[in-house]
């Protein structure tokens, strides 16, 4: 769900932070953040292109061994019981302890409510590079000139790529 935030938040940061610390933008020319759809990830594929396969596969290879070790029984955080994990990827990460307080009933509505967002931010984050590249423009652009004409307000905002 983070990556629904974190694409527009990269289009609006990067190019400040890669000028802060004296490296080039990685981004479109247009300000969009390189995808399969604009043609950015060809480019850095091929700048980056050994490291990406090593990190690729690296991070592959530790999201199998935690999805296989979420399905072994064990104690975690919330439940001392082993048998009593519901879910294989109930990992017990509860900081509020609002899982633990909750009764069958609003553990289930909460499991749905958390299933919908992430479907949601799944549609969301799939649909970005649709919306640019049928736009051609940056998303952060085009979410500020939108709210700006619901809001009636005039603005004349552009994203700086250099």
């Amino acid at each position: 769900m983070l990556a629904a935030v974190g694409y527009p938040v990269a289009e609006l940061l990067h190019p400040l932070i890669a000028d802060a610390v004296h490296l080039p933008s990685l981004l479109t020319e247009a300000g969009q953040a390189p995808t399969v759809v604009n043609g950015g990830l060809a480019a850095l594929f091929f700048k980056f292109s050994l490291t990406l396969v090593f990190v690729t596969v690296g991070m592959l290879g530790r999201t199998y061994e935690i999805e296989m070790d979420s399905l072994r029984q064990r104690n975690n955080f919330v439940q001392k019981d082993a048998k009593a994990q519901p879910f294989p990827s109930d990992l017990g990460f509860d900081p509020l302890r609002l899982y633990a307080k909750s009764s069958p009933e609003q553990r289930k509505t909460m499991a749905e409510k958390e299933l919908n967002n992430g479907r949601l931010a799944m549609l969301a984050f799939t649909l970005y590079p649709l919306i640019e590249f049928a736009s051609k423009q940056p998303l952060v652009q085009l979410s500020i000139k939108t709210v700006a004409a619901v809001a009636d307000v005039d603005v004349d905002v552009d994203v700086d790529v250099e």
